[in-house]
């Protein structure tokens, strides 16, 4: 039940200016795939749907039995009440691995910028959870990418 009222209430609100975990995730796959369920995309096409999933991520989160290639064959594996529950738990997944850095950093300045836990879950669904760590230690290849995920998402509230 709470996972189709979370659906309902992402279609509701795709485009308005909440603050809370449900315009986090519009905002997030507005920028991942303009909100299209159905899309392919990424380099080579391999990234599925709303939130650009691929085959890593998938198998990540238990769901290896869906996968780029048979989603391209027939979209009906994934429809978007299941990539609704992927991005769910994908999100606590990522918490699991950020935990350290969510704790350490969350309300506070880092290299100038007001650290939230929705920037960086958004900044680990965008470069990875390896990529952030490093961001955090220092050692990051992509501190711009990153810094623009913590500023862009850093008004969600998300917990």
């Amino acid at each position: 039940m709470k996972k189709a009222l979370i659906i309902l209430l992402l279609t509701i609100t795709a485009y308005s200016q909440d603050l809370s975990l449900l315009g986090f995730l519009n905002k997030l796959s507005l920028q991942e795939s303009k909100g299209n369920y159905y899309v392919i995309g990424g380099a080579g096409g391999n990234y599925i749907g709303k939130y650009q999933f691929s085959n890593i991520v998938l198998r990540e989160i238990g769901w290896g039995h869906i996968t780029v290639s048979k989603f391209k064959a027939d979209k009906s594996i994934f429809p978007p009440e299941k990539q609704e529950e992927a991005m769910l738990l994908l999100l606590e997944r990522y918490r699991y691995y950020l935990s350290k850095e969510i704790n350490k950093y969350t309300e506070k300045y880092f290299n100038g910028i007001y650290i939230t836990e929705a920037g960086i879950l958004a900044a680990v669904h965008g470069v990875g959870y390896p990529e952030v760590k490093a961001y955090f230690s220092g050692r990051s290849s992509k501190p711009t990418v990153i810094q623009k995920y913590l500023k862009q998402f850093s008004a969600y509230s998300i917990s």
